[in-house]
């Protein structure tokens, strides 16, 4: 919890612009509290569609049926109130993973709610890893291309 705050004086930021990347890479789906607020006695979920891919409560994570291994939260992040959920081998086919993920935190009786698009193309040689773009996460401009989380280059729509 930020100093004098508490569990309602935080908002969930969600960058505003979809996530793209190409089949098989890892992504970040970015989200933290501001201002800075502590999540680690906080519930956090992560949605697709209306499936609970991870839950985050109390120190205990549980992923969602064909995410095990692939979805993580940093938890030494959940500290400084970053809640981004990294996705692990990024798949796009029959069972894919585009479409929109929703981020909730939750604390006491507040709860915070954020979405962002995930696009997948089709695998083109290499794979670049790739970050979301927004006030957290990938302001080239800002951070060198680089995101601060992860250490990984930021690819964002448009770019």
């Amino acid at each position: 919890m930020a100093a004098g705050g508490t569990d309602k004086d935080y908002k969930l930021v969600i960058p505003d612009r979809a996530v793209k990347c190409k089949d098989g890479d890892d992504v970040t789906l970015c989200g933290h509290l501001s201002p800075e607020t502590s999540a680690v006695a906080m519930e956090i979920r992560w949605f697709r569609r209306t499936d609970c891919i991870y839950l985050y409560r109390n120190g205990h994570v549980i992923e969602g049926r064909g995410y095990e291994d692939r979805v993580s939260v940093d938890p030494q992040q959940l500290q400084r109130g970053d809640v981004s959920l990294r996705l692990r081998r990024s798949r796009r086919g029959d069972d894919d993973d585009r479409g929109v993920y929703t981020c909730q935190v939750i604390s006491g009786g507040h709860q915070e709610e954020g979405r962002v698009g995930l696009g997948i193309k089709a695998a083109a040689g290499g794979a670049a890893r790739v970050e979301a773009d927004g006030d957290h996460c990938c302001r080239e401009e800002e951070n060198g291309g680089i995101c601060p989380v992860s250490g990984s280059p930021c690819m964002a729509e448009g770019n």
